[in-house]
């Protein structure tokens, strides 16, 4: 199965695991899946890394690399199609970096791991938590 992370489950899976569900661990630790980290969650660390909200790696980019290639997991850029998609969404809440997020896990027919079921399902996208 192809999975996309939230950037929170993503933050947890590099960090501290135990905030993830145990049908989280199960699909990381799964070798048949597929994930997917989508650059939206790299630059909302950058952003917030940036002003002091988070900790992160001084060389991010380097980071990130390394993290995708050690733990098998799939990075997913951002396209035209994806940004294009937002126009037509309904504004549920004004999180840019989940409208693209929402406009990834539907064109691309993938489930988000997100703790935020609810908010997510409101868009019509499949979650998993």
């Amino acid at each position: 199965m192809k999975i996309l992370l939230d950037t929170y489950t993503l933050l947890w899976s590099l960090g501290d695991t135990s905030q993830l569900s145990n049908t989280a661990t199960q699909l990381f630790q799964d070798t048949q899946n597929e994930v997917f980290v989508s650059t939206v969650s790299v630059w909302e660390m950058a952003i917030k890394a940036s002003i002091g909200k988070l900790q992160a790696p001084t060389n991010l980019e380097q980071y990130m690399l390394t993290q995708l290639e050690q733990r098998d997991m799939k990075l997913l850029n951002i396209s035209l199609a994806h940004v294009a998609y937002i126009r037509n969404m309904s504004r549920f809440h004004g999180d840019p970096f989940d409208h693209l997020l929402i406009a990834q896990a539907s064109i691309e027919q993938m489930p988000l791991l997100t703790k935020e079921t609810l908010l997510f399902n409101q868009y019509g996208v499949q979650t998993i938590w």
